[in-house]
This record gives C-alpha cells, structure tokens and sequence, in this order.
C-alpha cells in the first residue's frame, strides 16, 4: 500500500486493478466488497462493446484485406 500511495496522492487517477487491490487491508481482504466490485468492473466495458460490436467486427473483419 506504501509503494501505490508514493506514486499517486489522490485516489482519482487508480487503474481499476490499483483500486480493487485497496480492497486488500493488512493481512485480510473483504471478500464481498471486492466480489461486487469485481463483477461490476466489466459492465462499462461490454456495454461499450455491445453498442459498437458492428463496427469493430467489421474493421477486424477487414484487417487483412488489400485494396
């Protein structure tokens, strides 16, 4: 925990792995809190994929197509 406050004084900037891990106190970890957080974590991601899938499909789709 010393090591991620020294690079970072405000908890806005944390990458998602950085924030599930302050889940983590001392020597025991609050196994409900971080499961929820942990399944609710992807939502925004598949969201954003499931409203684009057409467009990113198609340009993985025509990565190997010449022209």
């Amino acid at each position: 925990m010393a090591r991620l406050c020294a690079v970072s004084s405000s908890k806005t900037p944390y990458t998602i792995e950085v924030g599930l891990a302050l889940f983590q106190t001392g020597f025991t970890v609050d196994v409900g809190r971080l499961s929820a957080a942990s399944s609710v974590v992807p939502i925004p991601s598949v969201t954003l994929f499931v409203f684009l899938r057409r467009h990113f499909m198609r340009s993985v789709a025509s990565t190997g197509l010449k022209e």
